[in-house]
């Protein structure tokens, strides 16, 4: 099940929820910032500089997560298709009960019905199978998980 096909396709997915993140983060920094405007045309007070102040700081976390995003969507720009035996930053891991791709921690996407977990190359689970090939095993959370596929 596991090829460059299905890693490709999996690859433009990610791609595609990270672009559709963006879109709607930038969308809400403009939100914010339209409204910030028609507070300070409105500031007589207490009152509206709270408003101001909560616009603001909600308009830094937006920003910080729209660069993470940004980020995280160059790391996929600069992912290499090729498939390698061993499991790394880029590799689709299909163990005996999950699929996980190692590149952006974005959590579950779907592709052909088949779900797929996207985690960071500093997750737990993917420390664990750092460095590993198919058909051999890993400990984790106590339990013997078998790697089944690498792509």
């Amino acid at each position: 099940m596991l090829n460059s096909n299905y890693k490709r396709l999996l690859m433009k997915e990610v791609k595609q929820n990270l672009s559709v993140k963006i879109e709607e983060l930038k969308k809400m920094l403009a939100d914010i910032d339209e409204a910030s405007e028609g507070e300070e045309k409105n500031s007589s007070g207490d009152k509206y500089e709270t408003g101001i102040e909560m616009l603001k700081q909600e308009g830094e976390k937006l920003g910080a997560q729209l660069a993470e995003t940004i980020k995280m969507a160059d790391a996929m720009d600069r992912m290499a298709l090729n498939q390698n035996d061993v499991i790394g930053f880029g590799s689709v891991v299909q163990t005996n009960d999950k699929i996980f791709f190692i590149s952006v921690p974005i959590g579950k996407v779907s592709v052909d019905g088949v779900e797929v977990l996207c985690i960071s190359g500093m997750a737990p689970i993917a420390m664990a199978v750092k460095g590993k090939k198919a058909g051999e095993r890993f400990l984790f959370n106590n339990t013997e998980v078998d790697i089944v596929q690498v792509a």
